[in-house]
Formats: C-alpha cells, structure tokens, sequence
C-alpha cells in the first residue's frame, strides 16, 4: 500500500550526508591552513623547502583531522546504536559505511590541507 511517502533510498541518503560532512571538512580544513598563510610565506621567504613546508602543513591538518575523525567514529558507533530502532532495513553498524566514510572524509581534508599550499607555490613562480 502506497501512502504517498517514499521508500528511502539509502545508498542516495548516505552519499548526500557523505557529500554534506566531505565540503563541511574540506571548508574547516582549507579555512585552517589559510590561517597559516604569513608563517608559510615567511618559511619560504628565510628559504624552507617546499616539501617541508608542505609536510608541516600536513602534520598540522594530519593531527586535527584524525582526533575528529576518532570522535566522529566513536560518536556514530554509540548513537547508531540509539537509533538502530528507528532504521529499518539498514544496519547501524555497517563497517564498509564506516571504512569509505573514513576513507573519503580523510581523502578530502588531505586534498583541503595540501591545494592551498600548491596554489601558493604555484602564484610565487
């Protein structure tokens, strides 16, 4: 019986929500390294290497995104458990769901925190 509602599609619900969490992390992650600008551009000015501006860089995002991403790991794991009854035919604990968000949420802030540093180097030659 059709009661004018939809079935969800979760493959499509949880790409928008992945989708949604990716451009909000790349965004925080690209918005810290930009604070950094006048360090960088002093590193590069007393003549550091690229490549260890480039690794100081990924450090610093490196340390921040792991800590969110263990919390967000943590916190997903214990409310998927909380609103497991509200899920219907979709388990809480998927850990292929788990593993490509993981994977992509830290795909995406490697590519936010090294893309202003090449920018950079790319407008100094």
């Amino acid at each position: 019986m059709n009661d004018g509602h939809r079935a969800p599609d979760n493959l499509t619900d949880r790409g928008v929500g992945l989708l949604i969490a990716a451009i909000g992390l790349y965004g925080v992650v690209s918005y810290a390294v930009a604070q950094h600008t006048r360090e960088i551009g002093l590193r590069m000015a007393l003549g550091a290497a690229p490549r260890s501006i480039l690794a100081m860089i990924l450090d610093r995002a490196g340390v921040l995104v792991t800590a969110g991403l263990a919390i967000g790991l943590i916190g997903a794991w214990f409310f998927g458990a909380a609103i497991e009854a509200f899920l219907s035919e979709v388990p809480a604990h998927d850990a292929g769901v788990f593993a490509l968000a993981l994977a992509t949420l830290a795909a995406t802030a490697l590519v936010a925190a090294g893309l202003p540093h090449a920018a950079q180097r790319q407008s100094t030659h």
